[in-house]
């Protein structure tokens, strides 16, 4: 399903509309945004709260007064009209005027910290929060995946210190990978702008920080035909005319790259495939919340004729893995900090994998030790009243819809929690 909202970042097809405006998942959103009504504030709770107290006792003083003037013989309408009277003055009118210049002035006070108020109770608001429920991606982290460890020649490196290692030996498994990284790709740049698949993006900035421009290889190197990415083969082929023959390069699923390859480049010798070496390095990797990939080639003297998948990915020699994160931003380490100095307690709501949503949380310290991540699936199955009951333990929901995130909030509020959500997606707005 393609849903009303997202883009196409790569590839063509044809498609089918089942729905329209508010039958589509947008419209959904947009439909709980509409059903969630205004709620109050503490500060208006308190008043309205106040004015009830005000209100009886107000009637009880003109009620005894009125009683105390007519046993002494005053006229009783004299009477009433005292006590009606001194209702009108005590009652504070000045009051909601005195409270709106209050928080006027608290939001200009919030201006000058960069943060526009739309809605004046919401600076009084701000100040009794307990919770602060946020997005990951885009909010706490940069939204842009971005290649942080490789595993070749059967060690783990930094990305970061590659380049000196695949500039050297024009046939070393590092070489190769940059190769395929560049070659292996269908992200593009216009000027200063790059897009496609953002796991594409990421493996073209490291083919070009390592000195392998993308656009000359592809230039050097022409791609002669290709086997598009399928989510049943879960990998990617693309063939090109090379100085010594043919190469083709594959990328995908580790456990989809090892079923097809027969041999390793390890230096620059091809030995056999020991795939026993690359499971805990790929293991690791995921711990720490990486997406792996794995990179494999193979060498033809010609293009051959049978351009399938089960002629041209098999036979293959493996390559390296590439670990690659979306990392947190640099200022969410210290708003993360500055929330629980002011005994606000985040929560990290997102749609990504737990491992990946727990490694991120680690990080920023909002998940301590083995703190419970929390699923869609999980959160689906389990009542609101059982929900209550565990909510304020839980520091992490990953795998979760947007209506879920409501199922949270709610949750909180039902625990007379006062909650902020935050982040940058529209299935972000009704909670």
């Amino acid at each position: 399903m393609a849903y009303k909202g997202t883009i196409v970042s790569a590839g063509r097809g044809v498609g089918l509309a089942v729905a329209t405006a508010m039958e589509t998942e947008l419209g959904k959103i947009a439909s709980m945004i509409q059903a969630e009504g205004d709620t109050r504030t503490p500060l208006q709770r308190k008043l309205a709260a106040f004015g009830r107290r005000l209100a009886l006792l107000v009637l009880f003083i003109c009620g005894v007064i009125f009683a105390m003037g007519y046993l002494r013989g005053e006229s009783p309408l004299l009477m009433f009209m005292t006590a009606i009277s001194l209702a009108v003055a005590v009652i504070p009118e000045a009051l909601p005027a005195v409270v709106t210049i209050s928080l006027a002035l608290g939001a200009k006070k919030m201006v000058r910290q960069k943060a526009l108020i739309r809605r004046l109770s919401a600076v009084e608001t701000l100040g009794a929060v307990t919770h602060i429920c946020t997005d990951k991606t885009g909010t706490l982290t940069r939204n842009r995946m971005t290649v942080t460890q490789l595993f070749a020649d059967g060690r783990t490196i930094p990305a970061a210190t590659s380049a000196r290692d695949a500039g050297g030996a024009g046939n070393s498994s590092l070489f190769h990978l940059m190769a395929a990284a560049a070659l292996c790709n269908d992200a593009r740049t216009n000027g200063d702008t790059l897009s496609g698949d953002p796991t594409e993006t990421a493996l073209y900035v490291l083919a070009a920080e390592n000195g392998f421009d993308p656009v000359k290889l592809a230039a050097q190197f022409p791609r002669l035909a290709e086997l598009p990415f399928d989510a049943d083969r879960k990998c990617m082929t693309t063939i090109h005319e090379g100085s010594e023959g043919v190469v083709s390069y594959t990328k995908g699923g580790l456990e989809a790259i090892l079923a097809r390859s027969s041999s390793m480049l390890s230096g620059s010798t091809i030995v056999s495939l020991d795939s026993g070496a690359v499971h805990p390095a790929n293991e690791a990797m995921a711990a720490s919340g990486q997406r792996v990939l794995a990179v494999a080639m193979r060498r033809w003297a010609s293009l051959p004729e049978d351009i399938s998948s089960e002629a041209i990915e098999k036979d293959l020699t493996f390559l390296a893995l590439v670990g690659m994160e979306d990392p947190p931003r640099e200022e969410a380490f210290d708003a993360v900090a500055q929330c629980k100095t002011a005994g606000i307690i985040p929560v990290m709501i997102t749609g990504d994998h737990p491992a990946t949503a727990a490694a991120i949380a680690r990080r920023l310290s909002i998940l301590d030790g083995e703190g419970e991540v929390m699923t869609g699936p999980q959160l689906e199955a389990l009542p609101l009243h059982e929900l209550e009951k565990r909510v304020e333990d839980i520091r992490v929901y990953a795998r979760v819809a947007p209506e879920q995130k409501l199922k949270i909030v709610q949750a909180l509020k039902d625990r007379g929690k006062y909650v902020a959500m935050t982040g940058d997606g529209v299935n972000d707005a009704p909670a």
